[in-house]
């Protein structure tokens, strides 16, 4: 039996572990974790092999492993080879698309002190490349949004770093909604509702108020299984759920 010092309640735990309780809570919820109780009060409380386990789900996700392939990993599901070999790709993939990006913002910048105008490919390799986000290339691009559209939005003039800026929001958001949706929050939590109002000032800030443009992004995005071999979703199915929810929630409260 453990001694009393090594039992931790759940509040304690998530200092420790420095994560949420209601993350806590949605581990245990998709079968990570399974806590103690106390018989006096039926509340949770963690022995020294379920501490072990949140720092190893903590650790794999610092690793960038989902919590799909982390509860497969602590089953044995997934055996060690695999996980580094998946962790080599994902660093592989990082170090790639920082690369690709250095070098397309090079060019930019360079356009940019030669006078040149970015014309729509570049604009669009650009956003691709960025390493805080992933778009679907020029050629998808080019699918759904006629040339006054593209054209509209080549004589904005934006410039890489303000491209840059605009996939760090990206990216800092797709962050965040995932962490609400790994935490199992609800989607009318004042978070997850904040994080709806963000994404729709994104893109507002792509459209502009255009409606064209904005009728070719939704209709970029509901076709995606039509281009899905040729680009990748900036965030995955989850993300899109759980926005999606939280968008709802928000017309709900008439606030979209």
């Amino acid at each position: 039996m453990p001694k009393p010092d090594d039992i931790l309640s759940i509040g304690e735990l998530a200092k420790r572990a420095k994560i949420s309780v209601r993350a806590l809570r949605h581990y245990e919820a998709i079968g990570l974790l399974t806590p103690q109780r106390n018989p006096d009060n039926n509340r949770r409380r963690y022995a020294s092999d379920q501490i072990a386990q949140v720092m190893k789900i903590t650790t794999l996700k610092k690793a960038g492993l989902d919590l799909r392939t982390i509860g497969k990993a602590l089953s044995g599901g997934v055996d060690m080879p695999t996980l580094v070999s998946m962790q080599i790709r994902h660093l592989q993939d990082q170090h790639a698309k920082t690369k690709a990006a250095l070098d397309v913002l090079q060019k930019a910048a360079k356009r940019l002190e030669n006078h040149q105008d970015l014309d729509v490919d570049l604009l669009c390799q650009i956003m691709r490349s960025t390493p805080m986000s992933k778009y679907p290339d020029e050629s998808v691009f080019k699918d759904y949004f006629d040339k006054d559209q593209l054209d509209t939005i080549k004589k904005r003039g934006t410039s890489p770093q303000e491209l840059a800026d605009y996939g760090q929001q990206w990216s800092d958001l797709i962050a965040r909604v995932q962490k609400l949706a790994d935490d199992g929050a609800p989607a009318d939590s004042e978070d997850a509702l904040q994080c709806a109002r963000e994404w729709s000032a994104l893109i507002g800030a792509f459209t502009q108020g255009d409606a064209g443009i904005t009728k070719s992004l939704r209709a970029m995005y509901a076709d995606k299984d039509a281009w899905k071999d040729r680009a990748q979703m900036p965030f995955n199915p989850e993300v899109g759920a759980f926005i999606a929810k939280a968008q709802k929630a928000l017309q709900e409260r008439g606030e979209a």
